[in-house]
């Protein structure tokens, strides 16, 4: 059925993937399994996502990141509470992960769309 609507330019799983985001964390009721083998990986994959969740681990934004400022947004977004725009804002404050990962609470908050809470949470995980 994902091959007739999408093609092979995308893994089955991936659709699936998304799929079980919409109804496990939307409420939007669209699982759909040709047969009980399909049935079994749809379970276990939502068990993985579910897992995933419950830990925080769920996937970044960006793909596989190339270039070093793209590494470098892609290495900040592990932190907590750090997106996309938090992590350009912060190396177009401090240039370097390195000078991130050094700075006190204190300047870290002065970043634009960094707060002390968002601050406190990467000193914690960098100390």
């Amino acid at each position: 059925m994902l091959k007739k609507l999408f093609g092979n330019s995308h893994r089955s799983e991936a659709i699936q993937g998304a799929l079980i985001t919409l109804t496990l964390y939307l409420g939007i009721p669209i699982l759909r399994a040709r047969d009980p083998a399909e049935s079994v990986d749809l379970m276990r994959y939502a068990a993985r996502q579910g897992q995933r969740l419950a830990r925080g681990n769920l996937h970044r934004k960006s793909r596989r990141a190339t270039g070093k400022k793209r590494l470098q947004s892609h290495v900040l977004q592990g932190f907590p509470g750090i997106g996309p725009e938090r992590a350009n804002a912060l190396l177009a404050y401090f240039g370097t992960v390195e000078s991130i990962l050094t700075a006190d609470e204190e300047t870290l908050a002065n970043v634009p769309g960094i707060g002390i809470n968002t601050a406190r949470a990467i000193r914690w995980v960098a100390g």
